[in-house]
């Protein structure tokens, strides 16, 4: 209810400014636009789209200066959209809800994409984030529920909170190096199956994996800060794999409702382990190339598979 009223918020803001003009408003058969303080125009509303106009390429200037940044739409019947490489922002809300929307071509000059900007597309299947995206604002795809395919350009250095929530058809997804930080929930709820993360990341925000279908993750050598429940109520999660050479800290309840785990695989052996004064909330085994020389886990490569010595 909260978020409805927060879009309805901005929908009569967006009316209002276009109507009573703190900047003119120009209008198109169905874009309208504002005219900027720099010079530049950005898309400031919404319009009815008929079944017609379902395919939607933006111009990429108006009345001969650049369009730059959209603002909020509501395209109800809008099914593919074409955004030019004049624009640098994709804003807050500017495709949420369009429930018909399943082609989306963002242009290379596109920094941001904000908050909401396509929460509740559910019929968008997937989307390319070019190189020049370095943010993506919380909740940017919230509730995409036929989400399959994902592509993270190497300009995104935050996975925001919450940015992939309950996407339940995204099964797999590739972390550029470039990422550093997967944000609070960032794929909660979502159908993760499998996950590359590059050796950028340093931390795993609180329940940024909660309720996914995670089986194995390894982890790079990057990574300093696993927090509270990152990985909680991922049943079919059993294995985690990571560096362990240097000092790691795990929050609370890292693994909690994980009713499959068994344990994590430190690459490092005992002796790194605890130089790096490691510790873990979970049973963890170490990395041995001979046969170890106690009863403890420890573990070797087989054919590039982790294989337990005892």
């Amino acid at each position: 209810m909260k978020r409805k009223l927060f879009g309805l918020f901005f929908v009569i803001i967006a009316i209002f400014s276009c109507t009573f003009g703190l900047t003119a408003c120009k209008e198109d058969p169905a874009l309208r636009f504002t005219l900027s303080e720099d010079g530049t125009y950005y898309i400031c509303e919404y319009g009815n789209v008929s079944k017609a106009e379902a395919e939607m390429v933006i111009p990429s200037d108006y009345n001969g200066k650049p369009v730059e940044e959209i603002g909020h739409f509501h395209f109800e019947n809008l099914e593919s959209v074409i955004i030019p490489d004049s624009v640098k922002v994709i804003g807050e809300q500017a495709f949420s809800g369009c429930s018909n929307l399943k082609s989306v071509s963002i242009g290379s000059g596109v920094t941001t994409i904000g908050k909401f900007a396509f929460g509740g597309c559910d019929s968008l299947e997937s989307i390319t984030i070019p190189d020049n995206v370095t943010t993506i604002e919380e909740y940017a795809f919230d509730q995409c529920h036929n989400f399959k395919n994902v592509t993270l350009g190497k300009g995104v250095k935050t996975i925001k909170g919450h940015t992939f929530y309950h996407c339940e058809n995204l099964k797999n997804i590739v972390l550029p190096d470039t990422v550093e930080v997967i944000g609070d929930d960032a794929f909660t709820g979502s159908g993760l199956e499998n996950i590359t993360i590059g050796g950028g990341v340093t931390t795993i925000g609180k329940y940024a994996f909660r309720d996914c279908k995670l089986k194995t993750v390894e982890l790079p050598s990057s990574v300093s800060t696993i927090d509270d429940r990152a990985f909680c109520n991922c049943g079919s999660l059993e294995t985690v794999v990571l560096d362990g050479k240097e000092k790691i800290t795990f929050g609370d309840t890292v693994f909690y409702g994980c009713t499959s785990f068994k344990r994590i695989y430190a690459k490092s052996t005992l002796e790194e382990w605890r130089a790096a004064e490691n510790s873990s909330p979970v049973s963890i085994a170490w990395y041995s190339e001979t046969t170890p020389p106690d009863d403890a886990y420890y573990w070797h490569y087989v054919d590039d598979i982790i294989t337990n010595w005892n």
